[in-house]
């Protein structure tokens, strides 16, 4: 089992390997959030501005959305 783990890791150690993966997890979750913030609170601004009218059907995203679109953006651009 220990062959198995070294193979997985990469041959680093284990510590080496939870810090790897939790800052991917941050970086992941500030993407997120910045795909989050900024759909909700710029994308009605420019919607009115391009239709010279309040946007009455705006719908916000979630934060399930958002974290959906970034692995899209994530598998189709990197």
């Amino acid at each position: 089992m220990g062959i198995v783990n070294k193979i997985l890791s990469g041959g680093r150690k284990k510590g080496e390997t939870i810090n790897i993966f939790l800052l991917m997890l941050t970086i992941f979750i500030i993407k997120v959030f910045l795909v989050y913030y900024s759909y909700n609170h710029i994308a009605p601004k420019l919607i009115s501005n391009f239709q010279d009218k309040p946007v009455e059907n705006f719908k916000p995203l979630s934060f399930l959305e958002a974290s959906i679109f970034v692995i899209l953006a994530n598998n189709l651009f990197t």
